[in-house]
């Protein structure tokens, strides 16, 4: 039985990352941003769960619980630019 690859991607924005992920066939679960206005883009274009929450504050539990059992766990991550981020 082949194993899938189950996608979580930190700093998702409205998914230019997940977009990549997910025409090359692979199963994006979910988005993680702090940024709420983000939600309705990403899981309207992704058809992936968003979570909006600061990644200084999800535990590595929680991103578990995303992956199916029996997946290749794939974490990704693309940090916003400087500008953008707080100190």
């Amino acid at each position: 039985m082949k194993k899938e690859f189950a996608v979580v991607d930190l700093f998702c924005g409205i998914g230019g990352l997940t977009q990549g992920f997910i025409k090359q066939k692979m199963n994006v679960v979910a988005g993680v941003d702090n940024d709420g206005s983000c939600k309705y883009a990403y899981e309207e274009n992704n058809k992936s769960k968003f979570i909006e929450k600061s990644i200084t504050e999800i535990k590595g539990e929680e991103l578990k619980k995303l992956y199916p059992e029996d997946s290749i766990k794939v974490l990704v991550g693309c940090a916003p630019c400087q500008t953008f981020s707080q100190h």
